[in-house]
């Protein structure tokens, strides 16, 4: 079934650009970027994307020591 080229809101979707178009993201230079989430900060150093040497001093005190895995039971 075709997409309809404009919805009734207005949306132009030709100029939609689809994904077989757009290029792969390197999700390692999205990772290894330090977060202002704490939450955040600690997964990707659990996950090894991210050294504790390289997070600012002031920020590593709001890193927990363990972090439970998405799986792991409480």
């Amino acid at each position: 079934m075709p997409t309809p080229p404009r919805y009734a809101r207005g949306c132009d979707l030709t100029k939609v650009p689809k994904s077989a178009d757009t290029p792969a993201v390197d999700l390692d230079k999205v990772l290894n970027v330090v977060s202002a989430n704490p939450f955040l900060r600690a997964i990707r150093i659990q996950n090894g994307h991210l050294r504790l040497e390289d997070v600012a001093v002031e920020l590593r005190a709001h890193v927990p020591i363990t972090l439970k895995t998405p799986g792991e039971r409480q």
